[in-house]
């Protein structure tokens, strides 16, 4: 009976290493294809869309003052209040947002802010949805801009 329970054991606990080891190349390679996944999608996301502080998105648009695109996505009484010098109203609320993006040329960096960030945020999201390559997202929007007393013009 002792020879007997010897075999059973060793075939039982040779059985387990090989089942532990097949599930554990399994584990890791299923880790790794998840690692992969993250990261690309991650680093796709950071190429469209980047939120900038003010001070960032102060220095970004007036580096390229010449050919930079510029939008103030709140509504046109909201842009008539106070807005970033050089920005363009494109109300993202609008039925004729999308229409309108299309004139901008997808390929060059857009500049956006709304109020706080809420809408600009949506906004980025579309023009990501229509091809645009690279989108600059106000932080806090022009909200955060004046309170950092950035000019605005009316």
């Amino acid at each position: 009976m002792t020879f007997t329970f010897r075999i059973l054991t060793s075939v039982f606990l040779g059985c387990s290493v090989l089942l532990l080891g097949a599930c554990m190349d399994n584990a890791t390679k299923a880790s790794e294809m998840n690692s992969e996944v993250s990261t690309s999608t991650i680093s796709e996301q950071a190429n469209s869309i980047v939120v900038l502080t003010v001070s960032d998105f102060n220095s970004a648009i007036q580096q390229n003052n010449q050919n930079v695109q510029l939008l103030d996505v709140r509504t046109p009484s909201e842009f008539s209040d106070g807005h970033i010098e050089g920005a363009v109203n494109l109300d993202v609320n609008s039925n004729s947002f999308v229409r309108a993006i299309q004139t901008l040329d997808p390929a060059m960096p857009v500049y956006v802010y709304c109020r706080s960030g809420g809408r600009s945020a949506r906004a980025a999201k579309i023009m990501e949805q229509e091809g645009f390559k690279t989108i600059f997202d106000l932080e806090g929007g022009i909200t955060a801009w004046t309170a950092q007393d950035m000019p605005t013009k009316k």
